[in-house]
């Protein structure tokens, strides 16, 4: 690849920057066959009375934004049957198209890989039928780089109806190179992406393993070949101290750093760890660095360790002073996150009491050796983990800057001939 940028002889300025004088600057319309979506396979009548969804495997996946995002297994999907995939045959998806949503979140884009099964559209999105002047992926990684964002951003920010309309999308205008340069950034892009993806199955892969020895040791239904005592049930108060939180006056929160540090929920618990969001410069319940953190409202038992002198507000609860290895703690308490539901008290607000926090049931070795044996492996599963994800972080940030460098023309690759 070649480095170049705008002062260099055969850059030309566009109201999307400065592109490469070869580049076409053109609007979606003159690259596209097709714009289309589910209203135009017919009337709200005809479409009601020849389309039937259903949650069971069928004739055709129904293609929800929701699902694109989430990455959903096809065997939790919703599907149509025959006479419906037959109906909906304008918004019917083979793969390589590019889908764009048109309301709620407006502007999100997405890539449909061809899969092993029959698709069409559901509303709220539309479909690109592109020619072959461009690659579709292509026009995907653009439409989700920076400049492409914010050029959607801008008909969204514009519109009153929180909808984005098709002369819109039509009236886009891209940067458009070579059709072989094209292929080519897309290519690279893609194979970013592999990366990205074989990093994440890896990390999840990890955390299964991680999830498993979890069970296994914290149970003692697997122990180390040294130890041989007994395990024993206790209640948490019997082994900790719980300081319950007090949210202080919302007159005294402030982003100057006056007093202290205020952890309210679980947006202030990053990796298990507490980050700094907002101070309040008269505490109510203080608590030291090194405490445990766990919520104890929507959501229930999500759990880290205080990074930092701070004060808690009553989303949290604290605790310390523990005669048990701390570490084993943690780890034992992490297990109880997705548990507490049990506990969960309210149906919109969910939320546990102090009772609840004192009284739950911890099993655990009486030897502070095998505590501190189980956590530290635990715990190197942990840092094992957290530095996958930092690599998956550089990853990503790696691939973004190459993404705006390639689609702008700012990198051209060479070998296109």
């Amino acid at each position: 690849m070649e480095v170049l940028n705008e002062n260099n002889i055969g850059y030309k300025e566009t109201k999307l920057g400065w592109i490469p004088k070869d580049w076409g600057y053109v609007t979606l319309n003159s690259v596209m066959d097709l714009l289309t979506d589910f209203e135009s396979n017919g009337s709200f009548a005809d479409v009601k009375a020849n389309v039937t969804v259903n949650n069971e495997i069928d004739f055709a996946w129904y293609v929800r934004a929701t699902d694109l995002e989430n990455d959903t297994p096809l065997k939790n999907v919703k599907y149509v049957d025959e006479h419906s995939y037959n109906f909906l045959k304008k918004t019917s998806l083979h793969g390589d198209e590019v889908l764009v949503t048109k309301r709620g979140e407006i502007g999100k884009v997405y890539y449909f890989n061809k899969v092993n099964k029959n698709a069409t559209l559901t509303p709220n999105l539309y479909l690109l039928k592109l020619n072959n002047d461009i690659n579709s992926k292509f026009l995907f990684y653009f439409l989700k780089s920076y400049k492409g964002f914010k050029l959607l951003n801008r008909i969204n920010a514009s519109t009153t109806m929180g909808a984005l309309y098709k002369d819109d999308v039509k009236k886009l205008k891209i940067p458009l190179p070579p059709i072989k340069e094209q292929q080519k950034i897309a290519a690279i892009l893609s194979k970013w992406d592999e990366l990205i993806g074989q990093q994440t199955e890896l990390i999840a892969a990890k955390e299964k393993r991680k999830k498993g020895l979890m069970k296994k040791l914290l149970t003692g239904e697997v122990r180390f070949s040294e130890f041989k005592g007994e395990w024993e049930e206790v209640k948490l108060s019997d082994v900790s101290n719980i300081v319950m939180g007090q949210s202080p006056s919302s007159n005294t929160y402030n982003t100057n750093d006056e007093g202290l540090p205020l952890i309210q929920g679980n947006a202030d618990i990053t990796n298990r760890k507490t980050i700094n969001r907002i101070w309040t410069s008269i505490p109510t319940k203080i608590i030291e660095a090194g405490d445990i953190i766990m919520t104890v409202r929507a959501p229930v038992g999500a759990v880290g360790v205080a990074s930092f002198r701070s004060c808690i507000g009553r989303g949290v609860c604290a605790i310390n002073n523990h005669n048990v290895n701390s570490k084993f703690l943690l780890q034992t308490l992490i297990s109880f996150e997705l548990k507490w539901k049990v506990f969960e008290q309210g149906s919109t607000f969910t939320a546990v009491n102090s009772s609840d926090i004192r009284n739950l049931v911890l099993y655990i070795p009486t030897n502070i050796k095998e505590q501190e044996k189980i956590a530290s492996t635990l715990t190197s599963c942990d840092i094992e983990i957290e530095s996958l994800k930092d690599e998956l972080e550089s990853i990503q940030k790696q691939k973004k800057g190459l993404m705006q460098q390639l689609l702008t023309g700012k990198i051209r690759v060479k070998g296109l001939k």
